[in-house]
């Protein structure tokens, strides 16, 4: 197998849109193609040639192109690799027509024939065909392309075939999506591929981490929360009892054995999120995301309540300083000196709850919430998360955001 050599896409790609026949010439060359592709032919024959051309109304004075007489080179195979450029130029611009006169219903399926078609002629014959997909379709189309070379290869992948001509054959999807901007593609492919060729190989196409680094993953787990709201909303929620109809159904749920995880990993090069509700421990529904770095606008870990020990602690202080000054004048008006000893310790008391609910309840504290932003606005909110494993993602997460 010989790929296309860059000169002649260019020429070849030029050649297609000039020329006064191209749709005719596309049609008939996808034609041909196809009928290869599918019976895994390296040559479709004379005859077939000439009764496609004559179905779409191809004359040989129609076909002369720079590169030599397009039905002549179809009529007898091409016989260097820019006839094979020609060739594999016309088909791709008859795939983008195709796709323009079909329904919204038949795309998908035609773009699925096309990679598997494609998938032929790049790994067993002289043709390249992935090269001409972003210069000559449009970008609807090839994003639909992207979006069938995605699912081939995850779909090939779950069958588990590791196989020279499987990987050969992976190796060139991944590489068509890499040259038609399909970088998310192969983030996601990369995190979810199991063969270890296909994921490293994604992960490389995809600007994700390699060698070592590309094996190390950042986990963060924890109980899914709700995302911090602004002041006006949390008061709103409040006012109207939404907050404690909110409460309730949570601890409801919480009792009926409904459990809601979060967990977020850095994995090749992008943000995996796989959210989980079960009940009983039987899963009832499940998602998973993957999010580049450039779409996360930060994260940032917060502690619930954090206000609370210093508030109840200045409370304690005050409760134990009015109690005990009161319990010391008493005393000293009645000369008592248990009186006197009541009033310091209710005062010491005080001090001390003081110092345990502001300082050492805080130092202790060992579970946090977690928040990770979008540029879009959403959020993804964990709880009661490790404070050392929240610290340790969080620095992993900074070292890769776009500065």
């Amino acid at each position: 197998m010989e790929g296309a050599r860059e000169g002649d896409v260019g020429i070849a790609e030029a050649e297609v849109r000039s020329h006064a026949h191209a749709s005719k010439l596309a049609a008939l060359a996808l034609d041909v193609l196809s009928r290869q592709a599918e019976g895994r032919l390296l040559f479709a024959g004379r005859d077939f040639v000439d009764a496609r051309a004559g179905e779409y109304g191809v004359e040989r004075d129609d076909a002369a192109t720079a590169g030599g007489n397009l039905l002549g080179i179809l009529e007898r195979g091409p016989a260097t690799p820019f006839e094979h450029a020609l060739v594999a130029a016309f088909a791709v611009a008859g795939f983008g027509d195709r796709m323009h006169l079909a329904s919204p219903e038949e795309r998908a399926g035609i773009a699925a024939r096309f990679v598997r078609h494609a998938d032929f002629l790049e790994t067993a014959t002289p043709y390249a065909v992935y090269p001409f997909v972003v210069g000559l379709l449009r970008s609807d189309t090839v994003a639909e392309v992207r979006v069938a070379l995605e699912e081939a290869l995850l779909t090939a992948d779950r069958a588990g075939d590791e196989s020279p001509r499987a990987r050969s054959v992976a190796a060139a999807r991944l590489t068509a999506l890499g040259a038609a901007g399909g970088g998310e593609s192969l983030l996601r492919i990369a995190s979810r591929a199991t063969d270890p060729a296909v994921r490293a190989l994604a992960n490389l196409l995809g600007g994700g981490a390699t060698g070592h680094e590309a094996e190390a993953v950042a986990t963060l787990a924890g109980r899914a929360g709700r995302a911090p709201n602004d002041s006006l909303r949390t008061l709103v929620r409040v006012v109207t009892g939404l907050a404690l109809l909110g409460w309730v159904a949570r601890t409801v749920g919480f009792l009926v054995g409904l459990r809601r995880v979060v967990e977020v990993r850095i994995v090749a090069g992008a943000l995996r999120v796989r959210r989980r509700t079960t009940l009983l421990g039987k899963t009832l529904r499940e998602t998973d995301e993957t999010w580049t770095f450039n779409a996360v606008a930060g994260a940032a870990r917060s502690r619930r309540w954090a206000a609370l020990p210093l508030l109840a602690g200045l409370g304690a202080l005050a409760a134990g300083v009015l109690v005990g000054v009161l319990v010391l004048v008493d005393g000293v008006r009645a000369a008592d000196p248990s009186l006197l000893l009541v009033g310091a310790a209710v005062v010491l008391s005080g001090v001390l709850l003081d110092l345990v609910l502001d300082v050492l309840a805080p130092a202790r504290a060992s579970r946090v919430a977690v928040d990770v932003r979008l540029l879009s606005g959403r959020s993804v909110r964990l709880c009661a998360v490790p404070l050392a494993d929240a610290d340790r993602f969080l620095s992993a997460l900074a070292d890769r955001l776009p500065r």
